[in-house]
């Protein structure tokens, strides 16, 4: 799918009016349909369904009370989803707001309720009093099925806004969108599987070994990288015998005027506008004042990380919060380790040739990201210093080379250093010497020549 299509789908799941704006043209819709069909096939209505029929007066009082009460049902909605989105923001942080914006049922309670009242009061101006009193008692009828859809609705609603500003739920859905983003392991389609060094057969394709590129593109715009239209600038590259150096990655910051490619070209290809070619590569960047995990996959790591660094703080010292965002955190890194991580190189399929060079996230890079905040907020808290072993060690069964081994067992002697202190009781002392020796015995099982260090109380 197009990565514009993708980012434009993502910001419409999180859209609070888009849903309940679309479901209020369909009861436009459906009112015109109804009346049409009252208009039309109003006594073989009658004949089918005689409890369908009302009197004018009954169907207009009906409309009324109807409309009214939607109304007010809908600023009472809006009342309460304001107050969770107010809890989430003050209890996990304002990025997660993005979880109850997206949710599904507020966004279709909301709707439903705006969408049945706008059409109890299209058929009402249906209903006529005069000389040729007229009820569409098909349209009627219809407004009392979805008054009492939106009740249900209503009362679900209720419950499910309770659910989703719990801790565990709004980790779980942060979570989600993780595994989402790691699943796809952006930046996407920007690189294949690395098989062998590629240093020297790279300067053979850019034509010998040229250190300087043919010309600078540089940024023109500011803002957040939400994604890259990788595969775009790949076919122009291709097309124009030129090979790219992307000097961002998603979720980086572009600042205006600094490098955002440096571009080669093949000493066989054609002569190319510069102008034209760097409005094509700076078109490839979607940019926003937010990071968001379309192409991010370290953003969606940090939204877990800020849930568990505000559980950690002072004013909060919710421990076992934390220790929820570390499990979700570790599931996920795993997922990465069993992964095959993409080179910066992508090549054509018929030579072989680089044409674009990434820079893709690597799991040493994520390890720092998703690991280090933590287990610098926890350096006094034992329970949560303890489940970080654990969980090195649990992604440590995962790993495949020694630099990924490496960067776990670096972290582990880190926090068992933290509490080996004149400070820090002998008990605690041997529990997490204990858990360390667990953690690192995984790493030394599966490369026997990784340095590994003793711990003694």
């Amino acid at each position: 799918m197009n990565i514009s299509i993708n980012t434009w789908l993502d910001w419409a799941r999180g859209s609070l009016w888009l849903t309940p704006a679309t479901m209020t043209l369909l009861a436009v819709l459906l009112a015109y349909a109804s009346t049409e069909i009252d208009q039309r096939y109003g006594s073989l209505v009658i004949e089918a369904f005689p409890w369908v029929q009302t009197t004018s007066q009954a169907a207009r009082s009906s409309l009324s009370a109807l409309a009214g009460a939607l109304i007010t049902v809908s600023g009472v909605v809006v009342s309460i989803t304001v107050v969770s989105l107010s809890v989430t923001a003050s209890q996990f942080g304002s990025r997660l707001l993005r979880t109850v914006l997206r949710d599904r049922v507020t966004q279709l309670t909301l709707g439903g309720l705006l969408a049945s009242s706008l059409y109890c009061l299209l058929v009402l101006s249906a209903v006529r009093e005069d000389e040729a009193i007229y009820v569409p008692h098909l349209s009627v009828a219809l407004a009392l099925v979805l008054a009492s859809f939106n009740l249900g609705m209503l009362i679900y609603f209720t419950h499910n806004i309770g659910s989703k500003i719990q801790a565990p739920v709004i980790i779980h859905t942060a979570a989600e969108d993780l595994g989402s983003a790691v699943a796809r392991l952006f930046p996407e389609k920007l690189g294949e599987p690395a098989e062998k060094e590629e240093t020297e057969q790279l300067k053979q394709d850019l034509g010998g070994p040229r250190d300087l590129p043919s010309f600078r593109v540089e940024t023109v715009q500011q803002g957040y990288i939400q994604a890259i239209d990788a595969p775009s600038l790949f076919e122009m590259a291709k097309d124009q015998r030129l090979v790219v150096r992307l000097g961002y990655r998603p979720g980086d910051f572009m600042v205006k005027g600094r490098t955002l490619a440096e571009v080669w070209q093949d000493q066989e290809g054609e002569a190319c506008d510069h102008k034209e070619l760097a409005d094509q590569i700076q078109g490839a960047f979607i940019l926003s004042i937010s990071r968001t995990p379309v192409q991010d996959v370290e953003y969606a790591f940090n939204e877990l990380v800020e849930i568990a660094l505000r559980a950690l703080s002072p004013g909060i010292n919710d421990s076992f919060t934390a220790i929820t965002c570390i499990d979700w955190i570790t599931a996920n890194l795993r997922k990465v380790a069993e992964g095959k991580s993409p080179t910066p190189y992508r090549r054509e399929d018929d030579n072989g040739s680089v044409r674009l060079i990434a820079q893709p996230f690597d799991f040493v890079g994520l390890v720092a990201s998703a690991l280090d905040p933590i287990r610098r907020c926890s350096t006094t808290n034992l329970l949560v210093s303890l489940h970080l072993l654990k969980a090195l060690g649990t992604i440590g069964e995962s790993v495949s080379s020694e630099e990924q081994a490496d960067a776990l067992r670096i972290r582990a002697e880190i926090v068992a250093e933290t509490f080996l202190g004149p400070d820090t009781a002998v008990f605690d002392q041997q529990q997490v010497i204990q858990e360390h020796k667990r953690a690192t015995a995984v790493l030394a099982r599966k490369f026997p020549d990784l340095q590994i260090r003793s711990f003694e109380t």
